[in-house]
């Protein structure tokens, strides 16, 4: 049993020693925590050399010599590990500034517990061993033994209880569990002897499984503490980009494993130089200054990378070396590359669905003016009530269709953010009034029963966008009476006050139609969208009607609301904020020039105009339209015909259509314009287009154009342009009420 005993302590004591010699060879040698574990090691295998060869000597005396030399290695090696785990967990306040001077007080108690009194040594059933004496120095070593103990506890708990950093917890509790390790085998060479029990070499034996449990507890830590020291170690296996580092000479010293993988080559690397790695100049790292990035194809391999190069300099700001991360993004590159492309594809479907819109409202205003004008000369000049109701459904047939035209380019101008609100103090009721005729209107033609509420004392003057405001009540006010088939549309108004000067508006517009699923909700509001199309297929329209009034009230800072019950009917809610500018009816300002006219004509016989286009049609419109207005009308085809005209008469405004054969529009107007001594190169010149796609009125009024007219041109509009840009006093109004065939009473303004 004593050689037993012996040579297992002696093989711990060679394995502590070779932890120690380990340590000792490894780069962070001079770490503080490498040189305290060494010492640690060191002096736990004279500990366990010396108390394992105690069991089989047969002479006292070398029992003796042998537990004093071991005392030496149990103290040194209590006073190592106290400032181990010092050191370890961090602390450095006064309590563990006090725990390691007091470890040192193992140098005053150890020559009075060597002294031979204190001990009996005798033979057990295990070999030699030694019982303790009843001396004072006795209970002060063990003493010693169990404050170190518990000051050691109070560095583990400390530990345990990090909140910064989770593996110095886990490190901790490995502590923990050395020391409980040891503590058992300090209860039978310590405890045990003290009362009179034969000791046996537990502690001995305990504290090797310790000195391992702690080597490996110091590699966890040097694993997760980062130093200089072992800083090329994590470089190497943890770090996930490729990295190069060079010295001063431009010498690759380090290069990680991701490196090594990424570019194929062996660790025998000290030659290759970053321009045999990159397609870089080979003098690239003497321009760094600091840190800069580049962008390099590789040599190696077909990719492409960005090189972030940080230059490194000492204290002397001589430079030390160049650290290089390599970071391949040909996988960005290549998403860059596919966005790029599909950018350049939606600028070319973009561009042609504008040269689209603008193709298609060019071809489709331009004979549609004729028909619109058209048909106006049959409304005006027709006494056969017959005619007149097929003029009216022309008529009617040209509005619906340049509405869906008007619907297509709201839009186009809503989805780039285009469209602006103008807005201007208005009267709600012009705008409820319109929507209510409306409705009455088709509900007669429908037999469809209208009720309309409107709310006590709404406001009458407010401020915002007039027209949009118009424009989407009607937008939803139709669409209700189009998928009403029978039964009733409720139209309704009413206010929420906000604070004396803002008020919101809900509109409520409710029917008996067909309702809406609730997942075909959200369907509305998108434009060209369609859902029951069997049941639905009747219906006319596009639509965008609901989606651009959506997108209007959005835009105003508004919401639509939509409750439906699929076959019994549907309520839209339309919140709008708008301010008040007058409560009462009272005071609403007078109305303005072209409100007061409204009903009424002008003529100006001694005005003359001209009007250039390349189509016949649309002279002949134009002539037919300034008929009444007793307007001087000269016509060219041609922009050469237009010049010649000018140079034998004077115009008080002259109409040019844009898109003509030989000399387009905005190239006649720089002609004209450039005239001299002419009394026409100053003159009102108004662009009479069927291009009005987004931004076209800007366009025109950018090249120079005074003005700008859409097609189909309605006579309201071009009466108004007329009389803003004629001369005062050339023109006066008539009723037209009592006017035929271009004469009426003559009413001076």
């Amino acid at each position: 049993m004593d050689k037993i005993l012996s040579y297992a302590m002696f093989g711990f004591s060679v394995v502590t020693l070779v932890l120690a010699i380990n340590v000792l060879r490894s780069s962070g040698k001079n770490h503080k925590g490498n040189f305290l574990f060494i010492g640690l090691a060191l002096s736990s295998s004279l500990w366990g050399v010396c108390f394992g060869f105690i069991p089989v000597q047969k002479s006292a005396d070398i029992a003796y010599i042998l537990r004093s030399i071991g005392l030496a290695g149990m103290f040194a090696y209590l006073v190592f590990v106290t400032f181990f785990l010092a050191s370890m967990s961090g602390i450095d306040n006064v309590i563990a500034r006090v725990v390691k001077l007091f470890s040192l007080s193992c140098v005053f108690l150890y020559p009075f517990s060597i002294q031979r009194k204190n001990v009996n040594f005798i033979n057990s059933s295990f070999g030699m061993s030694y019982i303790f004496e009843d001396k004072i120095i006795n209970t002060l070593y063990i003493s010693y033994c169990f404050i170190v103990a518990a000051a050691l506890f109070y560095f583990e708990m400390n530990m345990c209880f990090n909140k910064k950093r989770k593996w110095i917890q886990v490190m901790g509790r490995r502590f923990i569990y050395c020391e409980i390790v040891i503590f058992i085998g300090t209860i039978l060479d310590t405890i045990l002897p003290l009362l009179g029990v034969s000791a046996f070499p537990g502690s001995s034996l305990t504290q090797s499984f310790g000195v391992l449990m702690i080597y490996f507890a110091f590699l966890f830590y040097k694993s997760n503490n980062i130093s200089i020291d072992n800083m090329t170690e994590f470089v190497y296996y943890s770090f996930e980009e490729p990295l190069l580092i060079y010295n001063e000479n431009e010498k690759l010293k380090v290069i990680n494993k991701a490196a090594m993988e990424y570019f194929g080559i062996h660790p025998e690397y000290e030659d290759i130089t970053l321009d045999q790695l990159f397609y870089v100049d080979k003098n690239i790292l003497q321009t760094v200054e600091g840190i800069i990035k580049i962008d390099a194809d590789c040599i190696m391999k077909p990719s492409h990378c960005r090189l972030c190069i940080n230059r490194v300099l000492d204290k002397y700001k001589d430079i030390k070396g160049y650290i290089v991360i390599v970071d391949d993004f040909t996988d960005k590159v290549k998403v860059f590359e596919e966005l790029e492309e599909a950018k350049r594809k939606a600028d070319i479907a973009n561009k042609a669905k504008s040269d689209f819109l603008t193709r298609m409202s060019h071809e489709i205003r331009t004979p549609l003016n004729t028909i619109i004008g058209m048909d106006e000369m049959v409304l005006r000049e027709t006494n056969n009530k017959k005619v007149a109701e097929y003029g009216k459904h022309i008529k009617k047939a040209g509005e619906v269709l340049l509405a869906i035209i008007k619907d297509i380019l709201d839009i186009s101008k809503l989805e780039k953010g285009k469209l602006k609100l103008i807005e201007d103090e208005y009267n709600i009721m012009d705008i409820l009034n319109d929507s209510i005729d409306m409705l009455y209107l088709f509900g007669n033609e429908k037999g469809i029963e209208v009720k309309v509420s409107i709310a006590d004392n709404l406001p009458v003057v407010l401020y915002g966008d007039r027209l949009r405001i118009r424009q989407i009540v009607l937008n939803v006010s139709s669409n209700a009476m189009k998928y009403t088939q029978a039964g009733m549309v409720k139209f309704s108004v009413n206010y929420k006050k906000v604070d004396e000067n803002n008020v919101k508006l809900s509109i409520e517009i409710e029917d008996t139609g067909r309702g809406i699923h609730k997942e075909d909700i959200d369907k509305l509001f998108v434009p060209y969208e369609h859902f029951d199309e069997n049941e639905n297929q009747t219906i006319e329209g596009t639509g965008l009607g609901l989606p651009i009034a959506n997108d209007l009230v959005k835009l105003m800072g508004g919401n639509i609301e939509v409750k439906s019950q699929y076959g019994k009917g549907s309520k839209f809610i339309i919140n709008i904020l708008q301010k008040v500018v007058r409560w009462e009816e009272d005071g609403i300002k007078e109305e303005g020039p072209e409100q007061k006219n409204q009903g009424r004509t002008f003529i100006a016989p001694d005005a003359r105009v001209l009007v250039v286009d390349d189509m016949p049609a649309n002279l002949l419109v134009a002539n037919e339209l300034l008929k009444r207005t007793q307007i001087k009308v000269d016509m060219a085809k041609r922009g050469a015909d237009c010049l010649k005209m000018i140079e034998k008469k004077s115009y008080q405004i002259i109409f040019l259509d844009h898109m003509m054969p030989e000399m387009d529009g905005i190239e006649l107007l720089k002609r004209i314009r450039e005239f001299k001594d002419n009394s026409n190169s100053s003159v009102p010149i108004i662009v009479m287009t069927a291009n009005a796609v987004l931004g076209s009125r800007e366009m025109y009024l950018d090249a120079g154009f005074t003005d700008y007219i859409s097609k189909p041109v309605y006579y309201e509009e071009l009466e108004r342009l007329i009389t803003k840009y004629l001369p005062d006093g050339m023109y006066t109004y008539i009723d037209t009420d009592n006017q035929e065939s271009g004469k009426g009473d003559v009413i001076v303004d």
